[in-house]
């Protein structure tokens, strides 16, 4: 998420900073760089120019003006007419060139925004090496993240980061493995393409669904993962899966007992 836009009408300001984060996070849980853009589409509303305010010795040489829609999680919606607060918003202040090519399809009159075409021609190079991207798509893997203790089946095969963690913040250490490692370096639009696109992970879960147990039991399946051991980790299987029954038994035993307490009231 971009800084406050700092314009008169202080639209940054229009909402709260959580309400701001909640907006951008379920942008970047669009797991997939069209369908982003075909939400973005809705978000934009361009309309002619009914009358110039400047001189006619110096004209405008903007023939539209442009509103665009924000949508709170309470599906409540306004309209901004700063460019920059919209980008900083969605975390699209570096993606400029992306808002104005989905501006262009607008006044084309399309009713959905182009396909993104990039690296789908045959006679093109590829710009990136099958190393950098197995390289990239190692790292996202080594990343800390663990599973949804209390919504594993409404979440599953999903894996959550802590809340300190951004994709901003990750490229960061990516690029510092680079670095370290005389690895070419994607784009930050890339590396967040990857991110989203290949990899099922949200940032949202909140820190009191996280279970020690779980995560040291994920911990020591890494380990032993990397250490081939065979042994370890069908042990650990089993421990995690004695522990997850435990829990489900435990969650089960809290809704009935809520459920008791309100039919007696």
């Amino acid at each position: 998420m971009g800084e406050d836009c700092l314009c008169k009408r202080k639209y940054f300001e229009v909402e709260s900073a959580n309400e701001r984060k909640c907006i951008f996070q379920k942008f970047w849980e669009i797991n997939n760089f069209n369908t982003q853009n075909a939400y973005l589409f809705g978000c934009i509303h361009i309309k002619t120019k009914s009358r110039g305010t400047k001189p006619k010795e110096s004209p405008s040489r903007r023939s539209h003006s442009v509103d665009y829609l924000i949508t709170t999680t309470g599906n409540i919606s306004y309209q901004l007419s700063c460019k920059k607060a919209f980008l900083n918003i969605y975390g699209l202040q570096h993606n400029r060139g992306r808002i104005e090519n989905i501006g262009k399809n607008i006044k084309q009159g399309l009713l959905m925004p182009k396909m993104d075409g990039r690296g789908r021609h045959a006679n093109h190079k590829e710009k990136l090496s099958n190393e950098s991207i197995l390289f990239l798509k190692e790292f996202i893997k080594r990343l800390p993240k663990y599973e949804s203790h209390y919504y594993r089946n409404d979440n599953y095969n999903t894996y959550f980061m802590t809340i300190d963690y951004t994709i901003e913040k990750c490229y960061e250490v990516y690029k510092i493995e680079c670095l370290s490692q005389n690895q070419e370096c994607v784009s930050v639009d890339k590396f967040r393409r990857v991110f989203t696109d290949d990899f099922n992970i949200k940032f949202k879960s909140p820190k009191s669904d996280r279970c020690h147990i779980c995560d040291s039991i994920y911990v020591s399946m890494k380990e032993a993962t990397i250490q081939s051991n065979d042994k370890q980790i069908q042990a650990l299987k089993l421990k995690q899966e004695l522990h997850h029954r435990k829990a489900k038994a435990g969650q089960d035993a809290i809704k009935n007992a809520t459920k008791k307490n309100t039919r007696e009231q």
